[in-house]
């Protein structure tokens, strides 16, 4: 397993296995760096546990995760200091579960986090996930092997299905607007495309909010960028395409918000805007409904409508196996947290966790 603040060596990060990434900026380290993970206390323990509604009953030193400043990318005054996000996975039968808490701003002791939000600057320097700190839970896999997991193989569609409860959520109080969410992910990868050498990164993310606050929201509905979901290129990742919104309930099918394509369909809990305890979001994506998106994209690079773009052009972004179900593998999958909060002042929080991730065919 890894476990790291910031990853930056492709070689641990990319690598198949499970990880554990805490994502934010370290006072006192060098801009850029990459940091270690530590093990916390029992009475931290307790404390995260209380926060996040996992039980502890059976979780030792070492499924622990906690940003550390003890590496030679920080100061020798910083090399004490201990994040406030944190991790820890109970491995007990009855009980079993990954916890995650992700803070940032003042804490209880009166002192900000040596690790917190990104600054002004953002992750890259250019803005870019400014004032945001995240905590993931992520699973990679071997798409390129001979026989990866295809979820479109056969004729079925790619399912995502998650139990995950939420018991700490804090966005009123401060000077500035804040949100926290926690998401479920996957990563699909077109193995043809990379041999193709087309002209894009060759894979699409899936980024579902499982629940989401917002200071001053409170009917979720009547927010027009939150309604639909959006299709964008995340410049910190190479410009892959994301794909980002809401789920519905049961039946109930998410749509981008230019054209109103649909992207995805419920057959479970709808996101939350509250703390919850134990709810199942699960989710499909049919071949047409992942073709909508390589729609969108090849559109948006063709100066043309998703309806307008013909194969020709959709192959030359996407390469020739663009619509082969066979060709589409699972790269990743996450359960993650993010806290957007640009008040240094302000606490800002969310934690919860999951019980099961499950990405496969349907």
């Amino acid at each position: 397993m890894t476990a790291f603040w910031d990853p930056n060596d492709g070689n641990t990060a990319l690598s198949p296995g499970m990880k554990i990434f805490f994502f934010g900026q370290a006072q006192g380290c060098t801009a850029g760096s990459q940091g270690p993970l530590d093990s916390f206390s029992d009475t931290r323990l307790a404390d995260v546990s209380g926060l996040t509604g996992v039980p502890a009953d059976a979780v030792g030193a070492e499924l622990r995760w906690v940003p550390s400043a003890n590496t030679s990318a920080c100061d020798a005054a910083s090399r004490a200091k201990r994040g406030a996000s944190s991790a820890f996975l109970n491995a007990s039968d009855a009980n079993g579960a990954m916890a995650l808490l992700t803070s940032s701003g003042i804490q209880s002791d009166g002192q900000a986090s040596f690790f917190g939000p990104y600054s002004s600057s953002g992750q890259n320097g250019k803005g870019d996930n400014a004032y945001i700190t995240g905590t993931f839970v992520n699973f990679r896999h071997a798409a390129w092997l001979a026989d990866p997991l295809q979820p479109w193989l056969n004729g079925t569609k790619a399912r995502l299905r998650s139990e995950q409860g939420l018991t700490t959520a804090s966005v009123e109080g401060g000077r500035a607007m804040a949100q926290v969410k926690q998401q479920m992910m996957a990563t699909f990868y077109n193995h043809k495309c990379r041999q193709d050498e087309a002209t894009n990164p060759c894979q699409i993310q899936y980024l579902m909010d499982t629940a989401i606050m917002r200071t001053g929201v409170s009917n979720w509905s009547g927010e027009s960028w939150f309604v639909n979901a959006k299709v964008w290129g995340d410049p910190v990742q190479g410009g892959i395409p994301i794909v980002s919104g809401p789920i519905y309930g049961n039946g109930v099918t998410t749509s981008d918000s230019e054209r109103g394509l649909a992207l995805w369909t419920s057959q479970g809990e709808a996101s939350q805007h509250a703390t919850f305890a134990a709810k199942t979001f699960d989710v499909t994506i049919s071949l047409d409904q992942l073709v909508n998106v390589l729609r969108i994209t090849t559109g948006r690079a063709v100066n043309k409508a998703p309806s307008a773009v013909s194969d020709a052009e959709i192959a030359s972004l996407w390469g020739s196996a663009w619509n082969d179900p066979g060709a589409w593998a699972l790269l990743s999958t996450d359960v993650a947290q993010e806290v957007y909060n640009p008040d240094s002042n302000f606490r800002a929080e969310i934690g919860g966790g999951f019980k099961s991730l499950f990405v496969g065919p349907q």
